[in-house]
């Protein structure tokens, strides 16, 4: 390796010329610096290994020795001259930065070598260059080598710790902890350490090995001298152990051990002093006294234990420090309840001094100092374990308020606050101080929070509030220091099902398939949150649960339950809403297992619709059936109990007539109005006293306008006739409603039906009396052999209206039935009337008759009437027709096989009012 250096005597400057050393050698010759300074302009600087004949090769530098940090060494630097004369050459030698020979000349024979030594430390580890500057006859030259430096370990005392610091008295035990460190770059074998107090020979103890930046502690247990001495820790002090290190220097450290005399440490006169609170009745208690030092100096650290008597169990402890020099120290604390197991009475104490007995001390008779202190009864506040709501029940938004009462159950006033929760969140803490019961006080007080009811569904919401103590005040017990309460949220959300159930697959369902069901719930009322389970009847395990939130009323939503089947048979899905604001939905649905053959779905659907209508229509006929049945006596009684009073004016009616005989009101029109119930939404007759659907009371003057009811004479009660009871009244249930809908049916569609079946069945009836009648009419046509017409009187009678009223209604007519009308031969005239009226032909007075052609002899004018072949007219019947009374005995047997009308089942009959007014 080659670099570039000035030589010695003579420096290069910028330029490259040859200047002036700064100190120039004492035994240089004159002659010699004036000739190189005549000739250095022309002279050219060569960097090379060698300078003219004189060279020195890497391998002319050596070091003898061991190349380690902290070892001592020889560099040996060996000098060529190939020319035929002696050399004087001038040579320094560097390592690193820094010179180890300063320049100097030396002579090297023509044709041989020279060599130097320089002795050197190597005080780093790693690389190391070594470099030789010289020059001869004017040229500089040059050479250098690379060595590398191995490193060794270097223990040092890291740290010494002497524990107590002292001062210490004679014979006192102390530690002494040394800290060996391992700071070199070699692992440190096996060594020794010593310990050396005073002149006294020194103690060894073994040292582990340490690997580079490894520390090791020693700890020895020593004991005090009898005078000031120093302790002195040398590591590595065995140097036979042939731990080499790169420096020796700081293997040993020193401290000085302080000894003193013993001291005897007392109470003064004053003894303990006891400081509480006249109001306190747990304390605390701030205890305070002096202690004094007679003897010893220095500073010092005095245990004070505080014990109950008799050596009893220790209570509390602390320091009393003493500084170098001071001979008494003030010291004082606190004791408080919870260093006691007592909970009243006089507690006798003990001060003790030193009590285990750590201190060196002349006497220890008046280390101790007696005192009491005294422990009162502490209060307790008890809270009521219900806070009063109110109201009890809100809606959301609602403000609740809730009272809790709070007594203080002891001696003295207590302080605190009372913290609440309501619905989980905190309201704000109320602070009060209860005074203790007196003849003035009774120790109770009454505390009132306030909050919004929030939610969406119904529930209740709970409320806690508690009693904290404040930290300078007493509550014997916390476990009666919480008051509960709740409140009952309502939630104004009624929902209702949707009839557009669907399957994402095609019924029946199958075994192992997932199959999606959905339903549409509407919001009928208020708004809120419902959580629906999905549920397996049949197994009783839920299938799911979906969360459905409805902001407002009108929102729609779908329900939907994904079922996966496991065996075939029914499936009965119920949709059951946690929170009741709509019935349960229960449907049955069938799980059928594949089969190989092919089934074509729209001949499927065609052979179930066809089916379908099979069953309807049987179903149709029996409900029919059913109908006419359930329907014959039942509904007329029912009217007949349901409306028995007018709405308009409160007169008494029988149920069946078109205006009320009090007022004149349209009883079938206004029996036909209907309103919403104010409770539950249903239709309900205006004329009901209360709701059908959930019994709520209603005002049936509200929905009608109020009449004079005018007085009519009761007329005399006549024994009615006892009728046959052709039906078995059939009575339903009260929760008819909350029953269909488990099925999946409404109770509108169900009414809706009833009574469309009921007019289609009434209709059918109607029919078939009128082709009964016709039949029969026909029957005695070709009996009778003669036409039976069906006159004006007889359809007005059945119509409801009798003839006596009929012929009143005429003014200009007569009635049989009045008292100064008598029927005879003269007055017979008035069947002119009575053939106008029912369009019959019969003999006038005056005109002629053929004798042999009167079928009846009784019928000749002016002669005398057998009244046993005539029928009274007196007893007109509403069910037959007036001439049926007109039979003759030879007949007897006809008129009773004559068949009976039909009456109807659906209202009483009109013409049994015109037969009892007849009568």
């Amino acid at each position: 390796m080659y670099k570039r250096t000035p030589f010695n005597p003579f420096t290069l400057n910028a330029a490259g010329a040859l200047k002036c050393p700064d100190a120039p050698s004492c035994n240089m010759r004159p002659a010699l610096i004036v000739t190189i300074l005549l000739f250095s302009p022309v002279l050219g600087m060569v960097v090379a290994s060698s300078a003219g004949d004189i060279s020195v090769d890497e391998a002319d530098i050596e070091i003898l020795g061991n190349i380690e940090n902290g070892a001592s060494v020889t560099v040996e630097i060996t000098i060529h001259n190939t020319g035929t004369e002696t050399a004087s050459v001038w040579w320094e030698l560097s390592k690193g930065t820094s010179k180890i020979h300063e320049g100097s000349f030396i002579s090297v024979a023509a044709g041989g070598t020279a060599t130097t030594q320089t002795v050197t430390d190597l005080t780093s580890a790693g690389s190391m260059v070594i470099t030789v500057d010289f020059s001869s006859a004017g040229i500089a030259a040059s050479q250098s080598k690379t060595f590398t430096v191995a490193d060794r370990p270097n223990l040092v005392i890291g740290s010494l710790l002497v524990d107590p610091p002292g001062p210490y008295y004679p014979g006192d035990s102390f530690s002494a902890n040394v800290r060996v460190d391992n700071i070199g770059g070699a692992s440190a074998a096996a060594n020794s350490i010593s310990f050396a107090i005073g002149e006294t020979s020194p103690s060894e103890y073994p040292v582990a090995p340490l690997s580079p930046g490894q520390s090791v502690w020693i700890n020895r247990t020593m004991s005090a001298p009898t005078a000031d001495s120093a302790l002195t820790v040398v590591v590595n002090s065995n140097q036979n152990d042939g731990v080499k290190e790169s420096q020796t220097d700081d293997n040993e450290q020193t401290t000085q051990l302080v000894i003193q005399s013993p001291p005897n440490f007392f109470h003064d006169d004053s003894g303990v002093l006891v400081d509480s609170s006249s109001s306190a009745l747990t304390g605390p208690w701030s205890l305070s006294g002096t202690i004094l030092r007679q003897g010893g100096s220095g500073s010092a650290s005095v245990p004070l234990q505080f014990k109950h008597a008799n050596d009893g169990p220790l209570v509390h402890f602390i320091s009393v420090e003493f500084a170098d020099g001071q001979s008494s120290s003030a010291w004082s604390t606190t004791l408080n309840d919870s260093m006691f197991l007592e909970t009243e009475g006089e507690i006798m104490l003990d001060a003790i001094i030193d009590a285990s007995g750590t201190l060196q001390e002349i006497s220890t008779f008046d280390n101790t100092e007696s005192f009491s202190i005294i422990l009162y009864p502490e209060p307790n506040v008890v809270v009521s374990s219900l806070a009063v709501a109110s109201p009890q029940q809100a809606k959301d938004g609602d403000p609740v308020t809730f009272i809790v009462s709070v007594q203080n159950v002891g001696s003295l006033t207590v302080i605190g606050e009372m913290t609440a929760t309501f619905d989980g969140e905190p309201l704000t803490p109320v602070g009060r101080s209860i005074p203790a019961p007196s003849a003035t006080e009774s120790g109770s007080i009454s505390i009132e929070f306030s909050g919004v009811a929030r939610g969406d569904i119904t529930r209740e919401i709970p409320f806690t509030a508690t009693w904290v103590a404040n930290s300078n005040s007493y509550d014997s017990s916390t476990e009666d220091n919480t008051a509960t309460g709740l409140v009952q949220l309502v939630s104004d959300l009624k929902i209702r099902f949707l009839s557009d159930e669907s399957w994402s697959v095609d019924p029946p369902l199958r075994p192992n398939e997932l199959a999606v069901y959905s339903v549409t719930v509407t919001a009928q009322e208020g708004s809120g949150v419902e959580t629906f389970v999905c549920r397996d009847q049949l197994t009783g395990s839920d299938l799911g649960t979906i969360v459905v939130n409805f902001p407002q009323v009108g929102d729609n939503d779908i329900v939907t339950c994904e079922v996966t089947p496991t065996q075939v048979g029914d499936l009965q899905l119920a949709i059951i809403a946690l929170n009741g604001t709509v019935p349960s939905k229960t449907s049955v649905w069938t799980v059928a297992a594949l089969t190989e053959e092919q089934i074509d779905p729209t001949e499927a659907n065609r052979t179930l619709g066809f089916t379908l209508l099979i069953v309807l229509g049987i179903l149709g006929i029996l409900a029919l059936v059913a109908a006419v049945i359930l329907t014959r006596r039942v509904i007329e009684n029912t009217e007949r109990e349901t409306f028995d009073l007018c709405p308009a004016c409160g007169g008494e009616i029988e149920g069946d007539e078109e205006t009320c005989p009090y007022c004149d009101f349209g009883l079938r029109k206004g029996f036909e109005k209907f309103h919403d119930c104010g409770n539950c939404g249903s239709p309900v007759p205006s004329s009901m006293d209360h709701c059908p659907y959930c019994g709520a009371g209603q005002e049936v003057s509200d929905h009608y306008e109020r009449r004079e009811r005018r007085t009519i004479p009761v007329p005399e009660d006549e024994p009615e006739e006892e009728q046959e009871d052709e039906e078995e009244i059939i009575l339903g249930t009260s929760d008819f409603g909350d029953q269909i809908q488990d099925f999946g049916v409404s109770e509108d569609a169900v009414e809706d039906d009833w009574e469309e079946g009921l007019e289609s069945a009434e209709a059918q009836i109607r029919s078939i009396e009128e082709e009964y009648e016709r039949t029969t009419t026909i029957i005695e046509d070709e009996e009778m052999s003669e036409e039976i017409v069906e006159t004006a009187l007889q359809n007005q009678l059945e119509e409801g209206r009798d003839l006596d009223s009929f012929l009143v209604e005429k003014g200009k007519r007569r009635a049989l039935k009045d008292e100064e009308v008598e029927l005879s031969a003269s007055d017979a005239d008035i069947r002119q009337d009575l053939y106008d009226l029912t369009g019959e032909q019969g003999v006038m007075p005056g005109e002629e008759v053929v004798y042999d052609e009167l079928s009846d002899p009784s019928s000749q004018v002016g002669k005398e009437i057998d009244t046993d072949r005539v029928s009274d007219f007196s007893s007109l019947s509403s069910e037959a027709g007036h001439t049926e009374g007109l039979v003759d005995d030879s007949q007897p047997q006809e008129s009773e096989d004559k068949p009976k009308r039909r009456r109807s089942l659906r209202r009483k009959d009109k013409s049994e009012s015109s037969e009892e007014s007849q009568d």
